[in-house]
């Protein structure tokens, strides 16, 4: 993905996206964003546009000086506000910083194999007035903010950029749940504790959130991102998905992808791997059997089609949205 940052802050950001689990990576986030762009109004196009133009870090970070005005400079800042809500985890944002809300990024619906204690399941309810406690209340409550014609552009240009964002982390299946079994009787923080390894001469050892944060590639320029959401679009055009965009209500979408995550992710629970050792992040255990080729193969298609669906479920909300509102 690509900053518009000085050497040093690029530097501490390769760092902290290296160190830290998020939902798909930048390019991951971009992809739904690309996807949905193609699949907005031009009513919607032009009121998001305007918007993202009264962001704190429009023309800090989301905007690329070099791109002509017009509908591919536009296009552009829609996507790379998709991955604000991840670049603000790093202090050098300042400000923004001041925004970041790691909770708002996941919920966690146990999983639960044999004999061990479940957690209760995360309330999907939010009150107004209330701070968000993870995903689906953080979505109802940016929704109710950018619907709010009397909340300032720049504050509802947030509102936006959350939206973009979270409605793309909760199509990433392990951003809906956390497994509990005799190795992970406090739960495996959405695979961030389970250590995998990947077979070949490119494999390599890293929990297993890593692992699908990058499902989609590396953080590519924009100009890659762009081919790879029109060839997604191509093969997963949006009558594939006719009876999963007919369901609107958000609980559905992330109960979708905790069963996903239950049968593909966690194979069942048969997911071949080690519990991370105290103070070892990304892993470093040497006995780390390799994913199956047929395991990385359903990954990679089941990854396709959730960023896929993730930008048309994302158009269909900004459309709704912005239809009605100024």
């Amino acid at each position: 993905m690509r900053l518009k940052f000085p050497v040093g802050v690029l530097f501490s950001c390769a760092l902290f996206f290296a160190s830290n689990a998020f939902a798909w990576n930048g390019t991951g986030h971009e992809i739904v964003a690309d996807i949905a762009w193609d699949n907005l109004t031009p009513e919607a196009k032009a009121k998001v546009t305007a918007l993202l133009q009264q962001h704190p870090d429009y023309t800090r970070a989301l905007m690329k000086p070099t791109t002509p005005a017009g509908d591919e400079r536009d296009r552009e800042a829609f996507m790379v506000a998709a991955t604000w809500p991840d670049l603000i985890r790093s202090a050098s944002f300042g400000k923004s910083h001041l925004l970041n809300r790691p909770n708002w990024h996941y919920i966690d619906i146990p999983y639960v194999i044999g004999d061990v204690k479940s957690p209760e399941n995360p309330s999907m309810k939010w009150t107004v007035g209330k701070e968000p406690e993870n995903a689906i209340q953080a979505i109802l409550k940016n929704s109710a903010d950018l619907r709010n014609a009397a909340l300032s552009p720049a504050d509802r240009a947030v509102a936006l950029c959350w939206i973009e964002h979270l409605i793309g982390d909760i199509h990433q299946p392990l951003h809906a749940v956390s497994l509990y079994s005799s190795q992970f009787p406090d739960g495996d923080r959405g695979g961030n504790s389970l250590i995998v390894r990947t077979d070949g001469p490119d494999g390599r050892t890293q929990n297993l959130h890593s692992l699908w944060d990058g499902m989609l590639g590396g953080f590519l320029e924009i100009d890659a991102v762009e081919k790879i959401a029109d060839k997604l679009e191509k093969e997963h055009p949006r009558k594939e998905f006719e009876k999963e965009l007919a369901v609107t209500d958000i609980d559905h979408w992330v109960y979708a992808s905790q069963d996903e995550a239950k049968h593909v992710v966690y194979m069942e629970g048969k997911v071949p791997g080690v519990p991370r050792s105290d103070g070892d992040r990304n892993g470093t255990q040497p006995a780390v059997p390799p994913l199956p080729q047929e395991y990385m193969d359903r990954a990679h298609a089941l990854a396709d089609r959730k960023v896929t669906l993730a930008g048309y479920r994302l158009a269909d909300a900004l459309n709704n949205i912005f239809v009605a509102n100024p």
